[in-house]
Parts: structure tokens; sequence; C-alpha cells
């Protein structure tokens, strides 16, 4: 086995692995960098900053207060690993145009990435992580034309979100037959003067009033080891969500969801195994921590049934 003289931190690697990017990873939950594994965070009271208080003062007269209550919610970071092999001869064949360690680093990270987005993704597309008030059922598939209300349904679930606070965004996700039906639906061409074609991302952000409309294609295989392969999409194919994104800036985090992430941060360790195959193998492991937390569940907002 590898002995502890050969495991180290790889800086190059680590690098090269907190810059992989895909597109197709839409998730807007943010990271929130904590130093402990474990502990509690504040969730504010929507009835505390939506109450109307007279504000008024005689001479002889003392100021209303401003309640402010919270309840405490807890994190608890998931310390999480994968990783790749490098043979002997992948290094021995390698070009100047990628090393092998790059290459195996680029394939953890999508395993580690696509684990991620599918633990968000079914944070943000489960009915029950919202408020009661905050669901809306569609009546009618957007696939109907003539039934179905996308342009209704969209703007009741954005009603039931409170004021967003400074420096927030609203953000919209969804899966791609999703969007395919609202971009052509009747209801939504009409916004646009049309009558027929499609309409853009941007477009869909603008009629709303979102900042962002996000989009994913991303599939991932659900089928048993030793069975043929089942894909499913990672976003679903009925569900429409909106949340709040909160600046994360300050210590007083409003928003729908975030990550909880530990202050080592996303990190590539390297190390040899000099028994095994012609020569030895070298591994890449990537290592990070989190926990993912819906902290305000009235600062978003789900449409099912689409």
């Amino acid at each position: 086995m590898a002995s502890s003289s050969m495991v180290h931190i790889d800086g190059p690697l680590t690098s090269f692995a907190t810059a992989y990017k895909n597109d197709d990873f839409i998730s807007p939950i943010p990271d929130v960098k904590v130093p402990d594994l474990g502990g509690k965070f504040k969730k504010r009271n929507r009835r505390d900053v939506s109450k109307s208080l007279n504000d008024r003062i005689g001479d002889r007269s003392e100021a209303n207060l401003v309640a402010y209550t919270t309840s405490d919610g807890t994190y608890v970071i998931d310390r999480r690993a994968l990783k790749g092999d490098v043979h002997y001869s992948a290094i021995a064949n390698a070009n100047a145009t990628l090393s092998p360690e790059e290459m195996a680093t680029e394939t953890v990270m999508q395993a580690i990435l696509l684990a991620k987005e599918i633990r968000h993704a079914s944070l943000l597309t489960t009915n029950t992580n919202y408020a009661s008030s905050n669901r809306i059922a569609a009546a009618n598939a957007w696939t109907d034309e003539s039934l179905g209300t996308p342009d209704t349904n969209i703007n009741s679930a954005l009603a039931t979100i409170p004021s967003i606070p400074q420096g927030s965004k609203l953000i919209a996700c969804c899966g791609l037959e999703v969007f395919n039906s609202l971009r052509k639906h009747p209801r939504i061409l009409a916004m646009k003067g049309m009558v027929s074609g499609m309409v853009s991302r941007a477009e869909l952000a603008q009629f709303f009033e979102l900042d962002e409309v996000r989009v994913s294609r991303l599939t991932y295989d659900t089928a048993n080891e030793g069975q043929s392969a089942s894909y499913s999409r990672v976003w679903g194919t009925n569900v429409f969500a909106i949340m709040a994104v909160p600046k994360t800036s300050g210590p007083d985090v409003q928003g729908f969801a975030v990550n909880f992430i530990h202050t080592d941060g996303l990190r590539v360790r390297k190390f040899h195994v000099a028994q095994e195959g012609y020569g030895g193998t070298d591994y890449v492991q990537v290592e990070h921590g989190d926990d993912v937390q819906a902290i305000q569940d009235d600062m978003g907002a789900i449409v099912t049934g689409v």
C-alpha cells in the first residue's frame, strides 16, 4: 500500500480541478464557507420583516420595539472523495497537450460535480422543501398548447415569494423538456406578439422579471450495477423551480438555500501504489466537503405537473 510519505496535496492539479466547468451544471445555490464540520445557522422569521409598525413617537413616549426572532438550523459537512488511476503506460506515452494526471482529474471532477448537481437539483425540485403556499400545481401540462397556462402558473409562483433582499437574484431552473414546451407555448409567444416560433432564455427571464432562466440537458444513469443503462434528467421533466439567490458576503444570509462548504475547500491528493500494474500506478483523489440546506422555505417557489 502507499505510505504516508507518498501522499501529498498537489497544488497544480488542485487549481486545475477548481477551474473545471460544465455549462449543464446550472445549480444557482451559492457556497457559504464555514470553519467547522458541523454547526448552527439562523433562519429569519418572515413575519418580523413583513409586519407594519407605528413609528410615530411623542415627546414623552418610547419607540415601539422591532422584534427580530430567529430559529436555528443545523448543518453537518459530509466529507466526499473520488479517485482516478493513472497507469505507467499512460505516463510513458503521454503528449504535451494534456497530462494523464489532468485527464484523470477532469474525469473525477465530472463525477464529483455531477453528484453535487444531483443533490442540488433534488433539493430544488422536491415539492416538500417549499412552504405550502409556495407550491403551485399546474392544472394542465405546458405541453398542452390549448389548455396549459404557463404564464399564469409562473406568475402565481412568483407572487408567493416575499420581497427580495438587496443584492439577491431571482433565478429559475428547469430541464430541457420543460424549457422546450415553455419557449414555444402560444401564451408565451403572445408576450412577444408572435403566433409561431420560439423565445430565448433571456427573453423568458425578461417577460417574468427574473434575473436568469437556467436550462440543463444533463442526464444521469439510474440503473443498478450490471443492468442496462437508463438515463434520467437531473432537473426532471415536469418541474419549474424559482429561488431567491442570496448574496453571501455578510453574516445575515437571506435566500432559499445555501451550500455549506468547509474552509479547506476542494483539493487533489496524489499518491503512488508501487505494486499495482507494470511500473506501478499513480492515483489522483479529489476531496471536498459540503452540506446543501434549504434555509428559508418561502424564498423560493415551485411549479409542478408542467
